[in-house]
Order: structure tokens, then sequence, then C-alpha cells
């Protein structure tokens, strides 16, 4: 039963199993049909950490899922239901649940993300030259990297007069750049120690004075005249979000300016997905524009917006093949990690995050916006 019904749904979308295409299916484990036909993406995800199904090209299978409207169809609607309502019941962006994601996923040893993600350690979306996005080589994606935290040194037009907090500010990448390039006094926010500790080694291994802060977002205080929130915000959650914006109002003055990077959804309201909720980032969801610019209407006016969609999968590809590289190079042997967890994190990156991208159903947005007085 369970194998007819998943075999049909995924037949809408032109999947095959045991097929010739990059996107067809490969069962190890039949259990696999029983996972899907009953936990939906949960089971999608977790059999494939179990290495009960295969397939070449993860991020083309998703696609073509999400193109098809099986990701919509009633069953999943069905078996997500429980999810969709709990999102709504239940705060899952409190600080206890922001702080499990600290814990289950940015406190993981710096050696796993920097062998991923490169020396500075920087996890949002880069910017890359055309010819770049098919060279999968750590030099490219660094470079990458620091073209997309020069481009917010430009946008924010600092210089040395300016104070700057950058909340959900990882390993503090991108305050190294902007105090090199510019001399402005520079101050990092996280919850997660395991960022903080880190960010504090190589801002002084590097020479640089910058002042960290292990606290939640919604403790930030002081007084800047810019902010950044790269890719932070899908912590916050819809009901937080006019809170986060007049926080941020409160932290700045005058025409101070704030830099915002979000992954979006084009709908109303987008509680994630039950795999990534589990897995991955417990409580991360998706804002829409409409969303975002109703909250920050009454303190901040949006002066600039850019689509980088474009780059965000190459990042993602980017990441993708230096994990796979150094986990089956034997180069993660130290960590202890059993198999399925860098199973998880490929179907994470490749499938469900990539494959998502190219469905046109999230987007990466870059906004500069400017304080209401």
């Amino acid at each position: 039963m369970y194998k007819n019904i998943v075999q049909h749904l995924f037949g809408k979308a032109g999947i095959g199993f045991d097929g010739y295409h990059d996107y067809d299916i490969e069962v190890k484990n039949d259990l696999f049909y029983k996972a899907v036909a009953t936990k939906a993406s949960l089971g999608f995800g977790e059999s494939y950490g179990k290495g009960w199904w295969e397939c070449r090209r993860t991020d083309l299978l998703v696609e073509k899922l999400i193109r098809s409207g099986v990701d919509q169809s009633w069953i999943v609607q069905l078996l997500d239901l429980p999810f969709r309502l709990k999102a709504r019941m239940i705060d899952l962006q409190s600080e206890k649940r922001r702080i499990r994601i600290a814990k289950e996923h940015y406190d993981l040893p710096y050696e796993f993300y920097s062998k991923m993600l490169g020396t500075e350690g920087v996890y949002t979306s880069a910017l890359f030259e055309p010819e770049e996005r098919e060279k999968c080589e750590m030099v490219v994606l660094e470079k990458a990297q620091e073209r997309k935290l020069q481009r917010v040194v430009e946008w924010l037009g600092l210089t040395e007069k300016d104070s700057v907090l950058d909340v959900g500010c990882g390993y503090g990448g991108l305050l190294r750049h902007i105090h090199k390039t510019t001399g402005a006094q520079v101050t990092g926010l996280s919850n997660s120690i395991g960022h903080i500790e880190t960010a504090r080694m190589l801002s002084q291994k590097a020479g640089i004075p910058i002042a960290f802060i292990h606290d939640d977002y919604t403790k930030m205080k002081g007084r800047y005249s810019a902010v950044t929130s790269v890719e932070m915000i899908e912590s916050v959650g819809a009901r937080h979000l006019m809170e986060y914006f007049a926080l941020l109002h409160e932290v700045t003055s005058g025409g101070a300016k704030l830099y915002l990077q979000a992954i979006v959804a084009d709908r109303q309201e987008y509680e994630g997905n039950r795999f990534l909720d589990k897995v991955i980032f417990p409580g991360a969801s998706m804002n829409s524009p409409k969303m975002l610019a109703r909250a920050s209407k009454p303190f901040f006016r949006l002066v600039r917006e850019e689509d980088i969609t474009a780059h965000y999968i190459p990042t993602l590809r980017h990441w993708d093949h230096h994990l796979l590289k150094t986990w089956k190079g034997g180069g993660y042997e130290q960590l202890g990690y059993p198999a399925t967890f860098f199973r998880h994190k490929h179907i994470y990156l490749e499938g469900f995050s990539c494959g998502a991208f190219l469905a046109g159903k999230n987007r990466v947005i870059q906004q500069l916006y400017e304080r209401k007085i």
C-alpha cells in the first residue's frame, strides 16, 4: 500500500524508481515507502539519512516535486497538519527555541564549519561572478564571500566614524571585514557560545578589536549608527517581526541605516519543513516580503533592494561540495559524527534548500533601510 501511494505521488512529478534520470530514486530499503507515506518531508529526509534511498541529484528531485505541486497535495497537507497547527498555537521562535538552534546547529565545532565554509566561516549567501559559479574551489568561495561583505560596507556607506552592530554575527567575518576596510567600531551579538568563543579567537588572532556579546537578540543594547542582520531574521518568526524592527530602532539613532539579508517565501505565512525543523533549524521559518514590509514600516524606510537568489544556489552547491569532499576524504573523522549526520547535511543543502530555490519556492533578498526618526 505504502509503495503504491509514494510511487503514485512521485510519478505525478515525473520521478521514476530505479530509472536512468539524475532525479530518479534508487530504493535501498522498502521502509522508505512507509516513512514518506506516513511522515512526508520528515520521513523523506530521515530515510535518506538512514541510507534507505539514493539519488544522483536530490536538488533536481526536490525541484520537480515542488514544481509539480506534490508538496502541496492533500495527503502531504494532511500529514503536515499537526505541525502547522503547532506552529500557530505554540511560539516556535521563543528564546528557548532559539537557544536550541544555537546548540544543535551553530555550536558544532569550528573545524566542521571551516572545512565547509572557509576560514572566515561565513554562513550566508555569497556573491559570485558568472564564471565562478561552477568552480567549487575554496579560494573561489572565499573570494565570493568577501565580495558580499564588501557590498554590505558599500551599501551602508561606512566610515571610521561609524559604530556597527551585527545581530547574529556568526564567527565575526563581516565585522572583521568592516573594521579592516573602514576602521569603524564594531560589535557582534550572538546567542551561540560556540560562535562567540571562536569569533573572539579569530579576531584576536587577526589583531582586530571587536566587542562580542553572548546574548539573545531581545537583549541588544547600546546605540549604533548602522546595524546588520544577515540571514538571521529567519529565527525571529512572524509573530515577533515588528518587535524585532522596534528593537533595531531602539539601538540606532538619527539617520542610522540597517542592512538586512533574508531568505523569503512569497506567501503570507510559512511554517517551515518538518525535517528541517526537527533535524536542522528547530523553529526557523521564512517570512514573505509583505510581512517584512509591514513589520518594518513604522520604524524604517526601505531605500534599496536586490534579489540574489541566483547567487545562493551556487553558494549552497559550494558548501555541499566541500562538505562531501571532506567527509569522503576522511577529513571529518576526528569529529566522530556518524554517516547519518553528513547525509542529513547533504539532503538539507542540496535537496531541501537548493531544490526549493531552483523551483522558485524560496528567494534571498538584500535590503537597505534608513531609520525613521
